[in-house]
């Protein structure tokens, strides 16, 4: 009796998976429906090779364990999972789809410790055909632990205490917030990448050179930005409302090709970028209320010739009364759109006039596109050429016809975060399955588009502001001479 019910259970098991003599398993429905849902981790303890999906019913509860599984041809969705407490694969090496892992209230830890990549081929373009790994509304998971993973396509995890990377060298898009602590030494490329609302202390990416998008944004417990291999080129950085970051570091950097935006970091005492030599379309170093020093020895120009940026502002540096002297930019020799420029500065000595007499000289030379306004509420001590008479230190020069003044009401951070915003919406989240390359075995295909767990944007819009405050008109200056 007890052999004959044994067979029983034999059979059902080999007619649910289809396992073959090479411990490859089949999900019953295949080749027609390649996605197995699976109640509990019991079709995986006997199988090297799962050839489909797999896809969690919402009512599982506890530990999804792969076990002796090595390689998933498709992907895996885990969606509405509340009883869902940790996901482990201490075997599984290879996943030929997605990970997409969404709602689930109750999972506190993903350990798959030797996953190293997806499908084999991907590895000749580990940049951009490879794993996507999506983490959203797990607000009990505290560590992810995916020491092997070489690369990935994309990377969004929410409140994640230890995320550990140790691995990685390409990423397409690295999204964290909440995080507390990241370990990617290793990480040399990535597309885009956005650490914000965090718990994070210190970025450091020893070797991360190739990168396209940076924003660092709303990390209250941040103190140091050291990210001394990036470059030489990087789209948009954004660096803003950072209460504790004291430092930013950033030595390769040669240009920035869709904006910079530094703001309202009150204990910023240090700017460093002593290679950078070209910013577009705008500069904006607002609101540091503790910021001392500005390093940016290289920079010759900032602006688009004949493109003036959304809203005007081209250069933009204010609120930020501990910095004293002008002299951070000592190379600039072209500003292409308007600049607006107050503080507390003084020449201090230096050879290079330190105050606005330095973009007075550059206006007068035409070497400003658009509007200027400078005001200081120290003069200069030394080094300041001839005003025109009755002009001081607080200037103001229009083309004719043209209204100076800038809005005092909008924050600078906000206002220039649709320049990034407009740069970063051109990107796109690869959020299908990538391309099965393990054979012509059909692949199950997981769900695609919004409908598919979409994360949010990361990015809000704002505006630059309109110029409104009235002024008088001025005689328009010669013509420019400088291209």
């Amino acid at each position: 009796m007890i052999t004959r019910f044994l067979q029983i259970i034999v059979v059902a098991i080999l007619a649910l998976l289809r396992v073959s003599g090479d411990s490859t398993c089949y999900p019953p429905g295949f080749p027609d429906n390649p996605t197995l849902t699976v109640h509990d981790s019991e079709p995986f303890q006997n199988c090297t090779t799962f050839n489909g999906s797999i896809e969690v019913v919402s009512n599982f509860v506890g530990v999804l364990d792969f076990g002796s599984l090595h390689y998933i041809t498709g992907g895996i969705l885990i969606s509405d999972v509340s009883g869902l407490t940790s996901v482990v694969g201490a075997s599984l090496t290879t996943i030929g789809g997605n990970i997409v892992i969404a709602n689930c209230s109750s999972l506190t830890r993903i350990s798959l410790t030797n996953l190293t990549n997806t499908t084999p081929s991907s590895q000749d373009n580990p940049f951009y055909e490879t794993l996507q790994l999506q983490i959203e509304n797990a607000p009990l998971l505290r560590v992810v632990d995916l020491p092997w993973l070489g690369s990935a396509n994309s990377i969004d995890i929410n409140a994640v205490v230890s995320l550990n990377l140790s691995s990685l060298a390409g990423l397409r898009t690295l999204y964290l917030s909440g995080i507390t602590n990241i370990s990617a030494p290793e990480l040399h490329t990535v597309g885009d990448l956005d650490i914000s609302s965090s718990s994070i202390t210190e970025i450091s990416f020893p070797n991360l050179n190739g990168v396209f998008i940076l924003n660092f944004n709303n990390n209250l417990f941040l103190r140091s930005i050291s990210l001394p291999g990036v470059g030489p080129h990087l789209v948009t950085l954004m660096i803003g409302n950072n209460s504790q970051l004291e430092s930013i570091s950033m030595e390769h950097l040669g240009t920035v090709r869709g904006g910079l935006n530094i703001s309202q970091n009150p204990q910023l005492a240090e700017v460093e970028m002593i290679s950078l030599q070209e910013i577009a379309p705008f500069l904006v170093i607002d609101d540091n209320l503790s910021l001392t020093k500005l390093v940016m020895p290289e920079v010759v120009t900032v602006g688009v010739p004949d493109e003036p940026p959304m809203g005007g502002q081209a250069l933009m540096m204010r609120n930020n009364p501990q910095l004293r002297t002008l002299d951070g930019l000592p190379q600039l020799q072209s500003v292409f759109g308007n600049v607006s420029i107050s503080g507390n500065f003084s020449s201090s000595g230096s050879p290079i006039p330190a105050n606005c007499s330095t973009y007075q000289k550059l206006k007068n030379e035409n070497f400003i596109e658009g509007n200027f306004t400078c005001s200081s509420s120290n003069p200069p001590t030394s080094h300041s050429p001839a005003k025109p008479t009755g002009v001081s230190d607080s200037h103001t020069y229009l083309g004719t016809g043209a209204k100076a003044g800038i809005g005092a009401g909008a924050a600078a951070f906000g206002i220039a975060a649709i320049i990034g915003g407009a740069l970063v919406i051109k990107r796109k989240r690869r959020r299908g399955t990538p391309k099965d390359e393990a054979g012509s075995t059909p692949v199950a295909e997981l769900p695609g588009g919004k409908a598919a767990h979409e994360m949010e944007s990361k990015h809000g819009q704002g505006e630059l502001p309109e110029e409104s405050s009235e002024a008088h008109e001025m005689p328009a200056p010669p013509s420019p001479g400088h291209e």
